[in-house]
């Protein structure tokens, strides 16, 4: 397979499709620039709602889901952030990690 697919959504029963090069995840993306910047993968979070999260979420070394991702983003993620999307929930949780 050249190309794989990740279908999403069903909101008023419009479904999205997102196709992409199985390289061209944004897992591969993360990894390569991780490599370019000399940053060990123990330094590495990712956060996500959404299976085109899904690479990146299981690359990091700490992969957190939002509070309102989906359940299959939750289920792979290491952590939940505490505050959803629309409440700052990125810089919610590196706050009570002492990141910022």
């Amino acid at each position: 397979k050249v190309f794989s697919y990740i279908s999403w959504g069903g909101w008023d029963n419009i479904y999205s499709f997102e196709i992409f090069s199985k390289d061209g995840t944004k897992g591969k993306a993360m990894e390569l620039l991780a490599k370019q910047l000399n940053i060990l993968h123990e330094n590495t979070f990712a956060f996500g709602d959404q299976l085109n999260d899904l690479p990146m979420i299981e690359y990091a070394n700490d992969g957190v889901a939002m509070l309102n991702a989906r359940e299959e983003v939750k289920i792979k993620a290491n952590n939940i952030t505490k505050k959803d999307n629309n409440e700052d929930g990125v810089v919610s949780y590196l706050e009570d990690l002492n990141l910022l």
